[in-house]
């Protein structure tokens, strides 16, 4: 089975929006306006970034942070400038604090310096590739496939055993093939993650591509069963973690609620700076702060946060309370729901309640609850 579910994680992570210019124009994507923009961090705000949230994670005795660095499309920054970078991070966190760097990308773009780069492992520690292996939404400027490119090179990485993992996009064209983009990182043996769409650029962009909950559930139990006929079994993301709820159901192990004072460590900050919680991303009234210009402490403390607490205390009440599962599945998903995950769980249900119901029922069946 997968591993135990980690429940109060000790890291903090950082998703670093370093620049929004990117090569393609993926039909989903929530940023897509924003992509021509070839405005990134300057090296002094990154180096500001860093001093301002290095306080708050040595009070709050985090075992390392993770920056995931994210567009846009970070390839298309040469490799010297992430080298100036690590020299950056080295002189702020270095003998104070252990620092983790990631990369997302499309993979579209590898030159031999950057795979030069990679191999050099002074800096990116682990590369998520963004890939839908069917669906032909993820295109360029023109309208074209970009996906042979991508294939390409990940195979490129795979033969040079640089360590990689996939995230793939369900929307309502891609859900349909999302056992068989299972079945494509199975095959490979690599670790992947589902992300249902979940943030949209405008209301047209939502409405062509959103999920219904029925879609949803039905996405996430069709691959609970792909991974349990799977002999690989590779780490699957949220299917991981939601069996480990069923198998916290089975075992009654003790209760755990997700608090959203203490319990959030994920930060997503923008080119310009401002900082935000995934629940609120890019939503102005929402902001946190701004970690160019503040510390990170500082920004937690904003009257922004407090009520986006408030907030989520009163989804939790309302979609949590009831629920025969909650304290085995900590709320996790209700608390940091975005907008358009909102919406469905507005108008109907909590997906992950479905998901765990099906899991119990599939252990159950196949004998591997015990």
């Amino acid at each position: 089975m997968s591993p135990e579910l980690e429940l109060r994680p000790k890291r903090l992570e950082i998703v670093v929006k370093i620049s929004k210019h990117c090569n393609l124009r993926c039909r989903y994507c929530y940023e897509l306006h924003e992509l021509s923009n070839r405005q990134r961090m300057s090296l002094d705000q990154i180096r500001r970034m860093f001093i301002n949230i290095l306080g708050h994670a040595r009070s709050h005795a985090y075992s390392f942070i993770r920056f995931i660095w994210h567009g846009g499309e970070p390839f298309l920054i040469r490799p010297n400038y992430y080298r100036d970078i690590a020299r950056i991070q080295q002189e702020i966190f270095g003998g104070r604090m252990d620092v983790v760097n990631t990369v997302q990308t499309n993979l579209t773009v590898l030159t031999p310096d950057m795979l030069a780069f990679i191999e050099e492992e002074k800096f990116f520690e682990g590369i998520g590739v963004s890939f839908d292996p069917f669906g032909g939404d993820r295109v360029d400027k023109a309208g074209r496939s970009k996906d042979h490119v991508v294939i390409k090179n990940l195979q490129t990485l795979i033969d040079r055993k640089i360590p990689c993992g996939a995230i793939t996009v369900l929307t309502c064209d891609t859900r349909k093939s999302a056992v068989d983009s299972f079945g494509v990182y199975d095959y490979l043996n690599i670790s992947h993650r589902f992300l249902p769409f979940y943030m949209s650029a405008d209301a047209a962009q939502a409405a062509a591509h959103s999920l219904t909950f029925d879609e949803m559930t039905s996405a996430y139990c069709d691959l609970v069963d792909a991974w349990l006929q799977s002999k690989n079994a590779p780490s699957v993301q949220p299917i991981d973690e939601y069996f480990a709820f069923a198998r916290r159901v089975l075992r009654r192990t003790p209760k755990y609620h997700f608090d959203p004072c203490t319990d959030e460590f994920v930060f997503i900050v923008d080119v310009n700076g401002d900082i935000w919680g995934v629940m609120g991303a890019y939503d102005p009234d929402l902001r946190y702060g701004n970690i160019f210009e503040e510390r990170m402490e500082i920004a937690l403390q904003s009257e922004n946060r407090r009520t986006q607490i408030k907030s989520i205390e009163r989804r939790l009440r309302t979609h949590c309370s009831d629920c025969e599962y909650y304290g085995y599945c900590p709320g996790k998903y209700i608390a940091t729901a975005t907008k358009e995950e909102r919406r469905v769980l507005d108008e109907n249900s909590c997906v992950v309640r479905e998901v765990i119901t099906h899991a119990l029922y599939r252990l159950n069946e196949t004998q591997l609850a015990s």
